[in-house]
């Protein structure tokens, strides 16, 4: 049940390799594997420094973490960006892996509650070698289907 007691949460898992490139540009990119409305996907990345996803960025280890609260359905969507290069955040700083957690304004416990898992995941280092180490976008999100599987309830 849902935290409004309406039924199972799902969570879409969505995986991008991205090249050596911006943090606008990985956004975007990850974005067009969900949505395909250029429209939408302009105004998300137009968004991107507003409140909106960066009122409460969280950066772990080589991790960025961002948010896109919503009014939805009971879906909430993990985008995960790669790079072996990096992800360009500023002219100094870079990171491997861009997480966006896509979820329901009524669902914000269960975003805390991913939050706080993925964070654990990436303290592994044996976890991190697998995915790091996976051979392609598939492989790498079945690893994180099959780890964040528990959380669907």
């Amino acid at each position: 049940m849902n935290e409004n007691g309406t039924g199972k949460i799902e969570i879409e898992i969505v995986v991008k390799k991205l090249e050596d490139e911006s943090l606008k540009e990985s956004f975007g990119k990850i974005l067009k594997e969900k949505f395909f409305d250029d429209k939408y996907i302009d105004e998300k990345t137009k968004n991107l420094f507003n409140d909106q996803f960066l009122l409460q960025p969280f950066l772990f280890d080589d991790s960025l973490f961002l948010k896109d609260e919503h009014k939805g359905k009971d879906e909430i969507t993990l985008f995960i960006g790669f790079s072996e290069k990096g992800i360009n955040l500023n002219d100094n700083d870079n990171v491997k892996f861009l997480f966006i957690i896509s979820f329901p304004t009524d669902l914000k416990n269960k975003y805390l509650e991913i939050l706080g898992y993925l964070k654990r995941l990436l303290s592994s280092k044996n976890f991190k070698q697998r995915i790091l180490n996976s051979k392609d976008e598939m492989e790498m999100k079945e690893t994180f289907e099959k780890e964040l599987k528990d959380l669907e309830t």
